[in-house]
Order: C-alpha cells, then structure tokens, then sequence
C-alpha cells in the first residue's frame, strides 16, 4: 500500500494467543493504514481460523498414527497463505497444485476409455510424478 508503512511483529507464526493481545504494531501515513486495514485484519483473521481450526483437529489425532491433510480447495490468490496456516496449525499439506501429483477421476477414465487407458495417458504426459 505504501512503502512507508512499517510492521513490527510482536508474536511468531503458531503462536498460540488469547483474544484482545497485540499482534502488532503499524506505523506509517494514516491514509495508507487506513485504507488497508480492512483487507489486513481479514486476512490475519483467514489464515488464523485456518491454523487455530487445523490445530484443534490436530489434537484429537494425537498418540495415533493418523495425520491431517488438506486440500487443494483454496481461496484464489491465496494458496500459499492457507497451505501455510495449515503447516503451522500441524497439519500436512497433501497437493499444491495439479502439477505435483496426478489425479484420475471419473471424467478422466470417460474420456480416456478406460482407466487403464487413462492411468498409461497420466504417466506418458507426466513422468516425473
């Protein structure tokens, strides 16, 4: 928003905090704050919910062998903020995008003709998958 706004963080990434503390201090021209301060506290407000939610599902994995996972189904623009919140709430992320794993549905094996036909397709155009 403008290069004169500075962020002093005063809590790390996973930090677990009560409602009301202080997660930061900003400074910078009062137009610029002001006009972003919207867009700020939603999104801390996003990728909290992500990491507090993942975090308490996390836990009730615990002392198994289970782990959580997300999805690919992300907010545009924000895939790498959520997967990240993932991360830090304890859970893994499985795929980043449609690059880095295949995945056959129905509408695949259809088109292909069979699912053979359509796994032979997947490794052929995708070998390093």
């Amino acid at each position: 928003v403008d290069p004169g706004v500075v962020i002093t963080w005063l809590v790390n990434d996973g930090d677990a905090i009560n409602a009301g503390s202080q997660l930061a201090i900003f400074e910078g021209p009062a137009r610029a704050l002001l006009t972003a301060e919207r867009t700020a506290l939603n999104f801390i407000q996003l990728l909290s919910a992500v990491a507090t939610r993942t975090h308490q599902l996390a836990q009730l994995l615990d002392g198994t062998s289970a782990k959580l996972f997300d999805t690919r189904k992300t907010l545009p623009g924000l895939r790498d903020a959520q997967k990240y919140a993932v991360k830090v709430g304890g859970g893994e992320n499985h795929r980043i995008g449609l690059f880095d794993q295949i995945l056959i549905k129905e509408n695949h094996i259809a088109a292909s003709g069979s699912i053979t036909q359509a796994i032979q397709t997947a490794r052929r155009l995708h070998p390093n998958v």
